[in-house]
């Protein structure tokens, strides 16, 4: 069995949309309807922790992470974590309530603690239509 090299696993996901932008009622239109893609766009990722310990937590230790959104078509769907070796963990976003062209989504997982090395990660998310959004990079560091 291959090993996560961020060895990553999902504990569980929080997710919280905050409207930031209040939208009023769309106009009349056409009677018209067509399918627009909009790529959503991520920003400002915060881990609650980027470092921890060889064995800290016996071994596996939870790790929160917020990153911020927009997408216009308010359908972004899921988030896909990759690791410096190609390994990828899709996190489905199962919304509450519809997601907000703005927000906010905490995910909160489980990082193995085994392994001693500094290890990459980058994170992109995906809407309903199947376009991407930008990709952000980053580190986590076991001592």
């Amino acid at each position: 069995m291959r090993r996560f090299r961020f060895p990553v696993i999902m504990l569980m996901m929080f997710f919280l949309a905050l409207n930031l932008i209040a939208c009023g009622g769309g106009g009349g239109g056409d009677g018209s309807s067509s399918v627009v893609s909009h790529e959503p766009a991520i920003w400002d990722i915060q881990l609650d922790r980027t470092s921890a310990f060889y064995m800290e937590g016996g071994g596996v230790i939870d790790v929160t992470a917020d990153l911020n959104y927009f997408d216009e078509g308010k359908d972004i769907t899921k988030c896909i974590v990759t690791d410096d070796e190609g390994t990828s963990l899709e996190i489905p976003l199962n919304w509450v309530t519809p997601p907000a062209e703005q927000g906010w989504v905490i995910i909160t997982v489980l990082v193995e603690t085994t392994e001693v090395g500094t290890f990459n990660w980058s994170i992109y998310c995906v809407d309903s239509l199947g376009a991407t959004s930008n990709t952000l990079n980053g580190t986590f560091t076991v001592f």
